[in-house]
This record gives structure tokens, C-alpha cells and sequence, in this order.
């Protein structure tokens, strides 16, 4: 690679962030030979290497509507996980028409357990546009894209690129990392400002102008495989465009720092400033109440069937739309026998020989409370039943501690089926409800028989 009079990889000294930024947009950090290599090696590795998925259309144009889902189930999700939801979804609405008919309640269900659930309902605001504003066809320009619900920077141009032939950079998280490291911008904070408008000029001249589809998912598959956020040595040795990166030089905690933080040796020493800081989750104990009836299917019959309460949350906010067993954030665990509480009553309870304890009182309060009732009535409680073992669950900012309790009921138990928020069901008919992965643990965890199998726990993020 020939020297530049501007180096982008000089750790030693920061120097003014806005002269640097100014200087180095009027370099050019390959000559027209090394982008040619650079990117001929880089196509000629994804052609061997890329990753075969469904969406993915080898020799051919990829179909728009399958690019366009693809891209918003991969933000924030695995691709693993994606392949199989994928398949499922494009099973159950294989056009944007299909999509669009299709009601909220019948997305989120086909969606459940991927997370991150306003993505389902901005791809289904998003195919409602499409079709009544534009006939039904995917727009293909950036500019044209952005227009419809939900489609930001990145998604637009991936779509334009990988469906279109639009030579456009797509920069999400796997691009920046790439990018980033190639023109050795380690003293750079490419995520806002100047650094991210040089980010995005640097990327615009590595795109292929004749496969800019391929260039952008190559970038991608690199960045998921061997240019990673805790890239190693032996992967710097076998990356396709090793000789072409100005950070492969570097040490390693440099090269895994960028672009997350500015690196500089300070009084000899190599400190690492991030950019990004982490952000913890934070810590919740949650109360879970998987309500149990044995009910007669009718009148005259002898015979019980079983049947589970759910409900539906709000269309706004952490799982909204989804449906979920009555539960309640605490601050402590309330006091419970271990064993099942034979108890009666509700709100007004029966008292039994002895009367209802303290210990089972608790419970009963708290699951007034996850019930949210404004009235007084009586439900028969045959037993509350704490399950030893609790259930975790990670959201991106919450970690739950979960206290399953199976509450078995009998009577009659219409006064909380109020069909479109609350209603009672059997196990049958709880598969085909929008379920959350955290909520299908919870009942697992109660013995409720769920049958039907989901992908895995999709909360974890891989694509950025």
C-alpha cells in the first residue's frame, strides 16, 4: 500500500478531531489499482464463503417484499434465528399484499418470539403504505424508500442496493466495524458528527458499482465472521482484505477498540476511551400468576376440559399487543410455603379451617394487584403454587427474575373473559396467540403442555 501524507492509524497523538476530519476528506486512501483489488478479493472471498439464505438470490435479482423483511428481522436478532422466522413468515404472507390484509393480532402472533415487536408492527404499517401508496410495489431509490413507515438509512439502503442494483453503501453496526478498521480510523469517533459523515464518504468509495448488492452483504458477512467486536489474530490472518487494512498493523486491543472507542498513548502507556459506553441492564423481579380452571365445556356435561387465563397488553411499549398471564414487578418475593397453599378465596376470601395465613394473604394481594381488578367478587382457589425454580429472561435494558405461581381455580371464571384483553383458553389455542419467548417460558415452567416450537430466545443481537 502506498505511504499517504495523512495517516488515519496514527495512535500517538489525537490533534484536533476537526483538522483531521477536514485533511482526510481529500484523501483518497486507496489508489484506483488497490480499490480494485481490494474489492475483487473481497467479492471473490463472499462468493466462496457467503453465508446461503433464503432471501439471498445467487445469478439473479433478490425479490424486494423477501430483502425487505429479511433486513428488519435481522436488526438486532441472529441470522440462525432469522433463516427459520423467515421461512415461517414468507409461509404465511409471501406478498406485501398478503401482508398488508393481514391484522395486527395475526403479525405479532407470526412474529412471536423473535423480539424487539415494534419491528413486526412497523413492517406491517410499512407493507399498508406500499400498497395504498404505491401500488403494491417496493419503491427502489433511497430517497423513495425512506419515505415508508419504518424504513430508516440502513434498511433503505440495503434494499436499494441488494434489490435494486442502487450503488449505495448500507451501514449498519458489522459495516461501521469494517469500514472503520480498514482506513485505521481508531482516533475517530465515527458514530456522530464529522466521524460519521467521513464513515459514510469512506464507504461510499469501497462500494462495487457492479455488484453493489453483494459488496454490501460481503461487508456484512465479514463483519459477522472474521471482523468481529473481539476480532482475533489468526482472523486478521486469514481476512480477505488484510493487506489493504491500515488497522492490521495496530495492536489487537486497538484494532478490537475501533470503532467503539479513540485510542492514545498517554505517559507510554496505550489507554482506550469508548465511545460507546455500555449500558447495563437493570435488575427486575417480577410475579407471574398462570391462572388454571377446570371448567364443564357445558351444562349437561360430566366431563371438565382445562383452560388457561391470558390476557393482552397494550399496544404501546415492551411487548405490546402480546398477549401474557397476570403479573406484577415487586421489590421482594412475598413469604410462601414452598408446598401448594390450600386456600380459598379472593379479594374477599372463604376462610377455611384456620383461616387464610399471612404467608398465603401476601399472595393473594399480590395477585389482586397483577389482576388489576377494580371490583370485589370471589374465585374458588383450590391451591397457589409456587415453582422452585425461577424463570430468567433478557431484554436489551431489563434482566427478569421471574416467580412463576400456578393458580389453580375452579367455578366458574367468565367474570375475567372479556374477550379482546382478557380471555380464557385451552392449550391448543394458546399456540396460536402472539406468545413472547418470556411468556412461553413462564407457562412452560407451570406444566402448561405448549407443543409447538419456536426458533430459541432471538433477544441477543448479531447483525449489529
Amino acid at each position: 500500500m502506498k505511504e499517504r501524507n495523512v495517516q488515519l492509524n496514527s495512535h500517538t497523538k489525537r490533534g484536533s478531531a476537526r483538522h483531521q476530519h477536514l485533511a482526510t476528506e481529500k484523501l483518497r486512501l486507496w489508489d484506483l489499482e488497490e480499490l480494485a483489488q481490494l474489492r475483487g478479493a473481497l467479492l471473490r472471498w463472499y462468493d466462496s464463503q457467503a453465508l446461503q439464505l433464503p432471501w439471498r438470490q445467487r445469478g439473479g435479482r433478490p425479490d424486494p417484499y423477501q430483502v425487505y423483511v429479511s433486513e428488519v428481522m435481522l436488526q438486532q436478532t441472529r441470522v440462525k434465528t432469522v433463516e427459520k422466522y423467515f421461512m415461517e413468515w414468507m409461509r404465511r404472507f409471501p406478498t406485501v399484499e398478503a401482508l398488508a390484509a393481514a391484522t395486527e393480532e395475526e403479525v405479532l402472533q407470526q412474529w412471536a418470539g423473535l423480539g424487539y415487536y415494534r419491528r413486526a408492527r412497523m413492517l406491517h404499517a410499512g407493507a399498508k403504505w406500499i400498497v395504498a401508496q404505491n401500488r403494491g410495489k417496493i419503491p427502489a431509490s433511497v430517497r423513495d424508500l425512506e419515505q415508508v413507515p419504518g424504513i430508516g438509512v440502513y434498511t433503505a439502503s440495503a434494499i436499494a442496493s441488494i434489490a435494486f442494483g442502487a450503488v449505495v453503501p448500507a451501514i449498519d453496526g458489522n459495516a461501521t466495524r469494517v469500514v472503520s478498521r480498514l482506513a485505521g480510523m481508531c482516533c475517530t469517533n465515527v458514530w456522530k458528527g464529522d466521524g460519521k459523515r467521513l464513515l459514510a464518504a469512506v464507504a461510499s468509495e469501497l462500494v462495487d458499482a457492479n455488484r453493489p448488492g453483494d459488496w454490501n452483504q460481503a461487508v456484512f458477512d465479514l463483519g459477522r465472521s472474521l471482523c468481529t467486536a473481539q476480532v482475533t489474530e489468526e482472523a486478521c490472518a486469514v481476512c480477505p482484505v488484510q493487506k489493504f487494512c491500515r488497522a492490521a498493523a495496530l495492536p489487537i486491543s486497538v484494532r478490537q477498540s475501533t470503532p467503539y472507542g479513540v485510542a492514545e498513548i498517554s505517559e507510554g502507556k496505550l489507554k482506550l476511551q469508548r465511545h460507546m459506553p455500555r449500558v447495563r441492564a437493570r435488575q427486575e423481579l417480577l410475579l407471574a400468576f398462570v391462572l388454571v380452571a377446570s371448567v364443564a365445556p357445558h351444562a349437561a356435561s360430566d366431563s371438565t376440559e382445562t383452560l388457561y387465563y391470558v390476557r393482552r397488553r397494550a399496544s404501546h411499549g415492551l411487548l405490546g399487543g402480546l398477549w401474557e398471564v397476570p403479573n406484577i414487578v415487586v421489590e421482594r418475593l412475598p413469604h410462601a410455603d414452598p408446598h401448594p397453599l390450600a386456600q380459598q378465596g379472593f379479594i374477599e376470601p372463604e376462610e377455611k379451617d384456620g383461616g387464610v395465613s399471612a404467608a398465603g394473604s401476601e399472595v393473594f394481594r399480590q395477585l389482586a394487584a397483577a389482576l388489576n381488578s377494580q371490583k370485589s367478587f370471589k374465585l374458588s382457589v383450590v391451591s397457589i403454587t409456587p415453582i422452585p425454580k425461577m424463570v430468567r429472561h433478557l431484554f436489551t435494558h431489563i434482566r427478569q427474575d421471574i416467580q412463576v405461581f400456578r393458580v389453580e381455580v375452579t367455578g366458574n371464571p367468565c367474570f375475567l373473559d372479556d374477550g379482546d384483553q382478557g380471555r380464557w383458553v385451552r392449550a391448543i389455542a394458546l399456540e396460536e396467540l402472539g406468545l413472547s419467548t418470556q411468556m412461553r417460558r413462564v407457562l412452560r415452567a407451570a406444566g402448561i403442555p405448549l407443543t409447538r416450537k419456536r426458533f430459541g430466545d432471538a433477544s441477543t443481537a448479531t447483525h449489529s
